[in-house]
């Protein structure tokens, strides 16, 4: 991890002040993107210009327009969208080396973790995640805003879900020297979608059993 931190407008990192030039690097800069290509071909939102972002963002011309635009801020990248890491594992070696060449050049990195699982994929590289997965009253899986059915919520609660995501986490630490872990749809829902796996059930069962006697829950 770079251990230098510049704030915009410190000695070593001025502001730019040819606009013209600025205006220049704009026109070139690719904003990198959080999400791989797959996921907006799974949602079937998946356009050239999408495709070409995913690409490109990651280019060392790219790196160097951010550079010289003067750009410290973390610049997110793709890196765990919950398709498994064996799936992800080659776009998360491309990320490592984008991180690296970013931090070559004193700029931060973040890096983006899904809340959610994809059981199409994700179950192929982990079977028994189906036991981690949220559940409503019914015993269905709790979907992402009830519409995007291939993407399913896991069981924030769930012991083997957590010890997946501190995998997840390690690489973010130790491989990508990540500077942000951007946690998205890390959130728990209200009724009737709140989880009812057994893990949860049992876990509340215990919890009405040591905090109240019989006495007050028959009041």
């Amino acid at each position: 991890m770079s251990e230098k931190k510049w704030l915009r407008g410190d000695p070593d990192r001025p502001f730019p002040t040819d606009l013209d030039r600025l205006n220049e690097l704009k026109s070139r800069y690719v904003a990198p993107t959080h999400e791989p290509i797959w996921f907006y071909r799974n949602r079937g939102s998946a356009t050239p210009a999408e495709e070409a972002r995913g690409r490109d963002y990651k280019r060392p011309e790219n790196i160097e327009i951010i550079a010289e635009m003067g750009l410290h801020r973390p610049q997110r990248a793709q890196f765990f969208k919950g398709f498994g890491l064996e799936r992800e594992r080659l776009f998360i070696d491309e990320t490592i080396r984008y991180a690296r060449e970013l931090h070559k050049r004193d700029i931060l990195v973040s890096v983006y973790v899904g809340g959610t699982v994809f059981p199409d994929y994700f179950m192929k590289e982990v079977p028994e995640a189906v036991e981690w997965c949220r559940v409503d009253q019914a015993g269905l899986p709790i979907t992402y805003s009830s519409f995007q059915l291939m993407r399913w919520f896991p069981c924030l609660n769930h012991p083997d879900y957590r010890a997946y995501l501190k995998r997840v986490l390690d690489i973010a630490v130790d491989e990508i020297e990540a500077d942000e872990i951007f946690f998205d749809n890390q959130i728990l829902r209200h009724e009737p979608r709140s989880c009812r796996c057994d893990y949860c059930v049992a876990h509340f069962r215990e919890m009405i059993r040591s905090k109240y006697t019989l006495a007050e829950c028959e009041r």
